[in-house]
Formats: structure tokens, sequence, C-alpha cells
């Protein structure tokens, strides 16, 4: 740096790879905070190094550069992988005021930019897209944390990336414009997505839907748009010529966010529908009508069913595509978020089971297919929390309570089934009063990943 005066990022001697010290408190936290034995996990691969990394970053605050932006996005780029959510949401914002304040949106007059033989349109091209990436990573942390981005409008004139006026040497010293373009409008659908699933918890199916809708054509809209060397379909698995693309892995993740936004968006149709299963046989059986007992609501009195079957193939698509990935061995087996959206998508799977009516008659949407989809997907996810993943290791646990939730209302129906057929012996009902979800009320009913997790956790600790 040109100058002397020099702070330390982190503000000290940084002791653990997530920029904060080792956790020692009771604060709660979805990943290796959680339990006792996930503190004694080794750190992810490279923890050292970035702990060293940190701990040799120094930045000038009177006289910022572009550099530093690049690195304050890197860093919380990796806190926000490991589901360090706070730290990468402070380097995330200082990012994003240092990007304010060297002004990265507007085009450079300064003729020092276009040095090194790059010219200015390249660099131009190169700050903007800085900026770009410094706003995606505010908007993503702050959605997770629920809390105000630190940038709350887009400021006026500034473009999307683009490659206008770059040689072909130039072209090969940046990326696919689209791909941060996708992203950055994926940013803002999800935010809306997070606003919208928390505000319809106490209204009729008809307004539900009618706030539901522009989320969904918002997700249909942004896939529409797509160009054709980015357009995927998941129907048999990851597709060859995803992963054959240069920037496969990216695209790979950018539909992983993608699904979870129709995951978010309607996950909380299918914790309704258990809960009012639950709560109806739990009355159903204090007032001794067995022969009522655990009765599914038929296809025409749920209206929420199209809407269920896109959470439901979203779900599927995020598990071929994490199976993929593994077979490509391209999957972060550390990463928190491979982990949650393993974790989103095998819980929608199981959940199918009891949100969907069964038996003759019309077709279910739970395909035979899903069997041996789950199997696969829930052994990868196993796999992760055995070699050390932490998140893995909450998020496996946290699945088998929902697996023993689906479980006991499955008996429930077969028991009931059995029950009236024999008229003459009635079964005892199986006592659901343990799940509680006939008391959960909406604000319990919220939709971030993390009072997911706190949802179920629970509402499922004495199974």
């Amino acid at each position: 740096m040109t100058s002397s005066t020099h702070m330390q990022l982190t503000g000290q001697q940084p002791s653990s790879p997530y920029g904060m010290p080792p956790p020692t408190s009771t604060t709660s936290s979805p990943t290796s905070e959680s339990s006792p034995s996930s503190q004694t996990l080794p750190l992810p691969p490279g923890s050292d190094f970035f702990e060293q990394g940190l701990m040799l970053l120094k930045m000038s605050p009177e006289e910022p550069v572009a550099e530093d932006v690049e690195a304050l996005n890197l860093i919380a780029f990796y806190c926000y992988s490991l589901n360090r959510r706070k730290t990468a949401y402070s380097y995330a914002s200082q990012s994003i005021a240092l990007a304010k304040l060297l002004q990265l949106q507007k085009p450079s007059t300064d003729s020092n930019h276009g040095a090194g033989g790059n010219s200015i349109q390249l660099m131009n091209e190169h700050r903007k897209r800085l900026w770009w990436t410094s706003y995606c990573m505010d908007r993503m942390i702050s959605t997770e944390l629920g809390v105000a981005p630190a940038l709350s409008s887009v400021p006026d004139g500034i473009q999307l990336p683009n490659s206008n006026g770059l040689t072909v040497d130039e072209l090969e010293e940046l990326s696919d414009p689209n791909l941060l373009t996708a992203t950055t409008q994926l940013c803002e659908i999800k935010r809306f997505v997070v606003i919208t699933a928390a505000k319809y918890g106490d209204v009729d199916e008809e307004k539900r839907l009618e706030m539901i809708r522009p989320c969904i054509e918002m997700l249909q809209e942004w896939r529409g748009n797509l160009p054709s060397s980015m357009t995927f379909t998941f129907e048999e698995n990851l597709p060859t010529r995803l992963m054959e693309n240069q920037f496969g892995r990216i695209l790979a993740s950018i539909y992983l966010r993608y699904h979870q936004c129709y995951i978010l968006l309607l996950r909380p149709l299918y914790l309704q529908k258990l809960s009012s299963i639950v709560q109806k046989r739990r009355l159903n059986s204090q007032q001794v009508q067995p022969s009522r007992v655990g009765s599914l609501p038929t296809e025409g009195d749920d209206p929420m069913k199209e809407v269920k079957i896109q959470c439901l193939e979203a779900a599927r698509n995020n598990c071929k595509i994490l199976l993929g990935l593994w077979n490509y061995d391209k999957i972060a087996k550390f990463g928190y978020w491979e982990s949650l959206h393993l974790f989103s998508g095998l819980a929608i799977l199981a959940l199918a089971r009891v949100s969907f009516k069964r038996g003759s008659g019309g077709s279910s949407p739970v395909e035979q297919d899903d069997t041996v989809l789950y199997t696969k997907t829930r052994a990868l996810l196993r796999e992760m929390a055995r070699v050390g993943n932490p998140a893995a290791k909450d998020h496996d646990a946290l699945l088998s309570d929902v697996e023993a939730m689906v479980d006991r209302v499955c008996e429930e129906e077969l028991a009931t089934r059995q029950t009236s057929m024999e008229a003459d012996h009635v079964n005892e009902p199986l006592n659901f009063s343990e799940f509680m979800f006939a008391d959960m009320g909406s604000e319990h009913q919220i939709w971030c990943d993390t009072d997911w997790e706190n949802i179920l956790s629970t509402y499922t600790q004495d199974i």
C-alpha cells in the first residue's frame, strides 16, 4: 500500500478459519456449534491457509483500492460457504462500502487504469463486474440473515455485465457475463421469495395462491430468459452437457439456488399439510372416532397440488444435481450449502409421502423413482457427515427426525385402513401429541433455512 497507515481487516489476529474465535459458548448455530460432538470434527481442508491469509491481509482505510474489494469478497464467500453468515455479512458490508467509495459502478477516466497493456474498456468492465459481485454478496448474505442489505437499491444508470467493445483477447480474461447477470437476478428473486413466504401463513388458499403466483412467474421468467448455453433440464440426471461446459460447476450452483427458491417458497405447504394431518388425527383420537382417524383429503380438496408438485420437482432436480456433482467429484464435501441443499431436497421427498393422496383413482405425483433417488441422495448426505462435514452431520440427524415423523404418519394411516376393514376390532390409534404441530402458530412458520432447522429440531426432539 502507498500509505503507512494500515488496518488489519479482522481487527485482531483470527483464531479460526471462520474469522472468529472457536465456538466455546452455547450460542446456537445450524452448523458445528449445534452439538458438542461436532466441535471436535476436523476443520475443512485449506482452513490453515485461510487463517494465515487473514493474518497477513491488511488494508489502508484511507486509500482503498479495487484489490481490497476483491479480497473482502473472497473472505465473505468463504465464510458464507461455511455458514458463518454474520462474519460473512460483516465482510460483505465492508466490500460494498469500499465499492461505493471507489465508485466502481462508474466508468473510470483515469488513464492509469489502462496501464499494463489493458484497455480502458476492459478495466471498466472489470470494475463494473466487481461492483456487481459485491452487490450479490451483500444481497445473498443479508437475505439469509433476514436483515436489510447494506445497499438498499441499485444506483441509477448502472449496466449489467456485458462484453461490448472488448477484443477477442480481452474476452478471454473475463468470464461469461450472463453468469453474473443470472446470479444477480436470482439474488433479487430469492429476497422477494423469502419476504413473500413469510407473509402467507394465516391467509386462505385463494389469497395464498395469489401471493405465491408473482414469485413463480418471476422464477419462470428468469429461466425463460437464460441463453441456450445456460439452459438445461434434469429429467434424468445431471446433464453431461452442463458438466462439459467451461463454467459447468458455476452453472450447477446457479441451478441449485434456482430450485432452492421454489423449495423456500412452497415448502411451508408441506409442513402445513403435515400439521393438519396430525391435528385432525389428534382431534379424532380424542373424540374416539377411529373410522375417521387419519383420513387424507381427496385430490379435489387440495387446490395447492399444482404448486406443491413444482416444489417436488425442484427437490428432485437438486438431488439429481448433487448426485451428479458427487459422481464427477465436483462437490464441496465440507460445504454448508451442499449439505443444506441435500437436506432441503430430501426433506421434500420425504414429506411428499404424506402430502398427496395415495391409493386408487388418480395418479400420485410421488413416483417410484423417488425411492431410488432418495436412497442414493440420502447415502450422499451420510457420506458427507462421515468424512467430517459438521453441517452434514447435523442435517443427517435432522433428516432422521423428519423421516421418523413421516413414518409415524404412514403407520397411522395403515392402522386406520386396517381399522376400517375390521369392524369388530378397533386398533388403538398412535399418539401424535408429541409432535405438537397442532399448536404451531403462524409466527413459527418461518421460511428461512435456519428457522426451518430450528422448527424441526424443536418439534421432533422427543421422537
